[in-house]
């Protein structure tokens, strides 16, 4: 006996309950509030929803509340009020295959036939962007399978929540293999092998990810010390959610030390050498051979740069010119240094920081550090007063060395044990990054009332939409 689900309307949002079908009879829609019809529904996206969670309904006992919900976005909060979903399709109405947007797993046992016909729909509607499966009981085998088929879909936004894999650690192939924007995987055991190896796919300058959620795992100190790792060399990634991970003061160390200016390490040493080493080879090669492919962007610098004799006489001739003007190239030159580290990881495949933003001082080689984060999140970890000094300490660093508009914006402690014991860094925290807002939100009125636009009564938005 197979269910599927009848349509059962309320307000703006369209709920399926679970009805056994007997004799191949069709259930019939019942309808409360605004009514809704079946037709509104396409044939195609009824026959997949059915399919979608055929063997789901086929293993799943009769229930009295709703099991599969069809709503729009701003109805997904006040579900819970209404019932306990277990599977939610987000999208505009009237639904149908062209305007599916999201697609929610909350406590729904997935077994391979379920993650294959899920695999199916994401490749069918394009405009699909949003999958969470969470607390679905993922094996190891349904990640590799996610990880191997969803990069011909237009997931952006994945969730694990709640699977451990098995524990085996593998959901840095999510990382290797598809180019999402955010990703969460909170409650998934992940410890510091895991750790490892997803700082290993994000220590790239360069990349698609720009939240990362690891909150509620394993991490510990050595975990912390690999997203530190990660941190000192990624330039797309803005908010990156550590909490309750049991990381100490030594943890908090490690992360704070990668958001400021900080030695390059041997191996770094090593990769920066080794980097001017391929770019100079390619360079002549291609002077040599200039059929020959040298690597991603040298050779444009290399045409684009001219004699040192012809840069020396062309400076002598224009200084001349210059006259007064000579401040204002100043401070065009000290912004056009602060140029956005993203963006060079974006826009220049050849960039990175331990090449780009170095600066060498006797046998010393810094490199200025992580001005990309905006968001860090340490809540519900074991960090004491030393930690808490290490953040201020950070803060003051960025404040000092990076523009009003990079570095953190935002950084949340709650649940530490300095919350209690240390008020003074607690409030030192929260005014450096008040005295950042407000700067910024300076910076914005007065770009407004330069561009002659009126001052609207609305806030301005000092943070990007970013989901922690």
């Amino acid at each position: 006996m197979l269910k599927s689900p009848s349509v059962h309307a309320r307000g703006s949002q369209i709920i399926r309950r679970s009805s056994t079908i007997s004799s191949g009879k069709t259930c019939k829609a019942r309808r409360s509030g605004q009514s809704a019809s079946k037709s509104s529904l396409s044939t195609a996206f009824e026959g997949a929803i059915v399919n979608l969670f055929k063997s789901y309904y086929g293993t799943t006992n009769d229930v009295d509340e709703p099991t599969v919900v069809i709503c729009t976005e701003d109805m997904i909060d006040k579900l819970s009020y209404v019932c306990d979903p277990k599977v939610i399709f987000v999208g505009k109405m009237p639904l149908t295959s062209e305007v599916v947007e999201q697609a929610i797993f909350r406590n729904c046992p997935i077994d391979d036939t379920t993650v294959n016909a899920l695999i199916g729909c994401s490749v069918e509607y394009k405009t699909l962007t949003v999958l969470r499966l969470e607390f679905c009981n993922l094996s190891a085998e349904h990640v590799s399978t996610i990880a191997n088929n969803l990069h011909n879909t237009r997931i952006s936004d994945l969730s694990l929540n709640g699977n451990t894999a098995d524990k085996e650690q593998n959901f840095f192939l999510l990382l290797e293999k598809l180019r999402l924007k955010n990703l969460s995987l909170k409650y998934c055991s992940i410890n510091s092998e895991g750790m490892s190896m997803i700082a290993d796919k994000l220590s790239k300058p360069s990349g698609t990810l720009l939240v990362l959620n690891l909150a509620s795992n394993m991490l510990y100190d050595e975990g912390a010390e690999h997203a530190a790792r990660m941190l000192r060399s990624n330039r797309t990634l803005l908010s990156l959610n550590l909490a309750d991970n049991k990381i100490t003061d030594k943890g908090c160390k490690y992360i704070m030390q990668s958001l400021v200016e900080f030695e390059l390490l041997p191996d770094e040493v090593y990769f920066k050498r080794k980097r001017n080493y391929e770019k100079l080879k390619s360079v002549l090669n291609a002077n040599l051979n200039p059929s020959e492919e040298v690597l991603p962007g040298e050779q444009i610098a290399a045409k684009k740069s001219p004699p040192k004799n012809m840069i020396k006489e062309k400076s002598s001739g224009s200084l001349a010119r210059r006259g007064s003007s000579k401040s204002k190239d100043k401070s065009a030159a000290s912004v056009a240094s602060q140029t956005s580290s993203s963006q060079n990881a974006m826009l220049d495949p050849s960039y990175h920081p331990f090449i780009n933003d170095i600066t060498e001082d006797h046998q010393t080689i810094l490199c200025k550090g992580n001005d990309v984060v905006i968001n860090l999140n340490l809540s519900y970890n074991s960090i004491h007063k030393e930690g808490a000094n290490v953040i201020v300490d950070t803060l003051k660093q960025q404040q000092c060395f990076f523009p009003t508009n990079r570095g953190l914006l935002r950084v949340t402690t709650d649940g530490n044990s300095f919350h209690a014991y240390c008020p003074s860094e607690v409030n030192e925290i929260e005014e450096i990054l008040l005295q950042k807002a407000r700067k910024m939100r300076g910076s914005i009125n007065s770009v407004r009332s330069g561009s002659g636009q009126k001052k609207s009564g609305s806030k301005v938005s000092l943070l990007p939409s970013i989901k922690t």
